[in-house]
């Protein structure tokens, strides 16, 4: 794949082998060897080989997702790495599963809807991942029936609190268990009812405040991106 910026905007060529057409003009698959590229329209682009972030960023979306900021926050909390074996459930479209996919050993996956499981999968392909498996599954009353212990086990369901049997048994002792929800009442609910072999870690919403930096301009954007959901996290410990 290849992005195309002209520093405000950038586009991202799914199939460079082929003439790819935007708003700003057309650009002839022989030009995307060069630097720099000029669209029928004379509008210049740099162009250069997409990124996994790039890749990862053009996903393809049903339901909504866990955004970066807060999956950030989950791995730098749980520090999962190539050994690790992580559970997600609430698939949605996927992010979370690809996101964890290229740091940890494995992925499992789990949706009670066939159509998530679906775009779940075609992400995955998308973005060459091996090692994500992905299975309709009902969290609140069917068994997880994998024999390999998580290391982390994301939540991202309306009522974590009814997962935490498939949790206590999928967890290895370590383990950490994240959920995210868009409520705190939900939060508060599955604290409530964590079993006592587990440790309330904490309970935060990731505040994100960009900034205009330009010139003399230094100030908040207009469009500032804050909240999105909040995040417990709870560790078993026997």
């Amino acid at each position: 794949m290849k992005v195309l910026t002209d520093k405000k905007k950038t586009y991202l060529v799914k199939d460079s082998t082929k003439d790819f057409h935007c708003k700003d003009g057309m650009i002839k698959s022989a030009d995307f060897k060069k630097g720099v590229v000029k669209t029928n329209t004379k509008k210049e682009f740099f162009c250069f080989d997409s990124t996994k972030k790039d890749e990862y960023e053009n996903i393809k979306r049903g339901a909504q997702i866990m955004v970066p900021k807060d999956l950030g926050f989950i791995l730098s909390n749980t520090m999962v790495d190539k050994n690790s074996i992580v559970f997600d459930c609430g698939s949605g479209s996927g992010a979370a599963a690809c996101f964890f996919a290229n740091y940890a050993k494995k992925v499992y996956s789990f949706d009670n809807r066939e159509d998530h499981i679906k775009i779940l999968k075609e992400n995955a392909e998308k973005l060459g991942l091996k090692n994500v498996t992905a299975k309709k599954l009902d969290i609140y009353v069917d068994k997880i029936s994998v024999k390999e212990k998580g290391d982390l086990f994301v939540l991202d369901v309306p009522s974590p609190e009814k997962a935490l049997p498939n949790v206590d048994k999928t967890l290895k002792i370590g383990g950490f268990l994240a959920s995210y929800n868009p409520c705190i009442t939900q939060n508060n609910t599955l604290v409530n009812a964590l079993p006592e072999n587990y440790m309330h870690v904490k309970t935060v919403e990731v505040i994100e405040r960009e900034w205009n930096a330009e010139g003399r301009s230094v100030r908040p954007v207009t469009k500032d991106f804050q909240h999105t959901g909040f995040i417990t996290l709870a560790r078993k410990i026997n």
